[in-house]
C-alpha cells in the first residue's frame, strides 16, 4: 500500500507550525522512509523551513536529510494502530509543559482520534533513569493508559525501523496556543479560548476529585483565598508567615486561607487545591499555571518581583484565556480577573489589591 504525507499548517502563527500525518511509512534512527508516492513542492517548502518535528522526521535534523522514497519498506516491526509522535519541550517547568499538553490535546483533536485507541512516542534524546520527573508527567500514562507510552532516544524508539500504519508528528510544544502572537506578554490576556479551556478540562478529568468515606465528591461551605509558596529564589516572599498574616487581614467573614505549596503534592491533589480556590495569590512564576484550572470566574493576583516585571504576561494570558466571562460586560482581563501588584521592594504583597479581587469575586464583575 503507498505512503501518504500530509501536512496541515497552522495560521496565523508567529513561525511555520505544521501537524504532519504520515500513513504507511518507516520511520528509523536515521529518518522517515515512504514509498507509491510523488513530492510535491509543498514538501520541499516544509523541509527548508525546519520546523523542530518535521526537521526530526523527515528534514534537516534527520540523517537522510528529507524523506527518502523506497521502492519498498523493509521492517520487521509494524505498528497498526495509531500514533502520535511528540518531541516534549521543557520537563521542568508547569507552564513550559503545558505548551506540550494543549498542542498535544488539539493534535489528537485535529485527527479525531479517541485516546483509548492511540499509543504515544515521546522522543528524548538524554538518557533517564526514570521516563517521568515530574507529577504532571503522569498525565500522558493516565491520557494514554490503553494502548501506552513509549519513551527513548530516536534509537531507542525506532532502531532500524518500524513500520506506521498511521503516525502523526505533534508540533513542537514551544510556541503554543498561548504562548504565541505575544501570549508570554500579555497580549492574549482578553481572548478566551476554547482549546486552553477544553484542554485543562481534559487534564482536570485524568485525575479525579477526591470523594468522602460516603462516596460523595468533598463539598466545599466557604470562599478560599489559596496562597501559592516557593520553596527559594528571589521570588519567594520576603517572610511566608508575614504573607499569610496579612492576607488574614483582609479575608471577609465568610473566606477562608489555604497555603498551596505545590512541589509536596501529588497532581491530583494538586488540581483539587485549584479547585477549592476562589481567589489564587502568587508571585510571577509556573506554578501560577494552576490559573488554568481555578472554577469559573476565580480570580488571580499576581506579585512581579525580584527578576520578572509587569512586562511578563504569561499568566494575565493564561487567566483570560481560561475565563469565558472575560469576553462578556466591558473592560479588560486585567482589574477583572488578573490582578497586579509590582513589589518594587524584594517580594511582598499590597491588600488592597486583595481586597479588590475579592471584591470582584463577591460582586460577580
Amino acid at each position: 500500500q503507498s505512503s501518504a504525507v500530509l501536512c496541515h499548517k497552522r495560521v496565523p502563527f508567529d513561525i511555520p507550525r505544521y501537524t504532519c500525518s504520515m500513513q504507511n511509512v518507516m520511520i528509523s534512527k536515521a529518518g522517515t522512509e515512504a514509498m507509491g508516492c510523488t513530492p510535491t513542492s509543498e514538501l520541499s517548502q516544509v523541509v527548508n523551513q525546519n520546523g523542530v518535528m518535521e526537521s526530526t522526521l523527515f528534514g534537516q535534523g534527520s540523517k537522510y536529510g528529507s524523506l527518502r522514497l523506497v521502492d519498498s519498506l523493509q521492517c520487521s516491526t509494524h505498528v497498526d494502530h495509531p500514533v502520535l509522535f511528540q518531541m516534549p519541550w521543557d520537563l521542568n517547568n508547569f507552564y513550559e509543559w503545558y505548551g506540550d499538553w494543549v498542542t498535544l490535546w488539539e493534535t489528537m483533536t485535529l485527527m479525531q482520534w479517541n485516546p483509548d485507541d492511540v499509543e504515544v512516542y515521546l522522543l528524548h534524546p538524554l538518557p533517564e533513569s526514570r521516563p517521568y520527573k515530574k507529577v504532571f508527567d503522569e498525565a500522558w500514562s493516565r491520557a494514554f493508559s490503553a494502548k501506552g507510552v513509549r519513551w527513548g532516544s530516536q534509537e531507542q524508539l525506532f532502531g532500524d525501523g518500524v513500520c506506521f500504519s498511521h503516525v502523526v508528528g505533534v508540533p513542537h510544544g514551544g510556541l503554543s496556543t498561548f504562548t504565541f502572537s505575544g501570549g508570554r506578554s500579555g497580549a492574549s490576556a482578553d481572548c478566551p479560548s476554547s482549546s486552553m479551556m477544553a484542554s485543562s478540562l481534559f487534564l482536570r478529568g485524568l485525575f479525579p476529585q477526591a470523594v468522602d468515606k460516603s462516596g460523595s465528591s468533598m463539598a466545599q461551605t466557604t470562599k478560599r483565598v489559596t496562597l501559592l509558596l516557593r520553596k527559594g529564589g528571589s521570588r519567594a516572599f520576603d517572610n511566608d508567615a508575614d504573607t499569610e498574616m496579612s492576607l488574614r487581614s483582609v479575608l471577609p467573614a465568610s473566606w477562608t486561607l489555604e497555603r498551596f505549596r505545590p512541589e509536596t503534592l501529588s497532581m491530583s491533589e494538586q488540581l483539587a487545591v485549584a479547585a477549592r480556590t476562589e481567589v489564587l495569590v502568587g508571585t510571577h512564576g509556573a506554578g501560577l499555571t494552576f490559573a488554568l484550572f481555578l472554577p469559573p470566574k476565580a480570580r488571580l493576583v499576581e506579585v512581579y518581583c525580584g527578576d520578572r516585571g509587569m512586562g511578563n504576561g504569561h499568566y494575565r494570558s493564561l487567566e483570560g484565556m481560561a475565563e469565558p466571562a472575560t469576553s462578556e460586560g466591558s473592560g479588560h482581563s486585567e482589574g477583572r480577573f488578573h490582578f497586579s501588584i509590582q513589589s518594587a521592594y524584594g517580594c511582598a504583597i499590597d491588600t488592597n489589591i486583595v481586597r479588590k479581587a475579592i471584591a470582584a469575586y463577591e460582586q460577580g464583575l
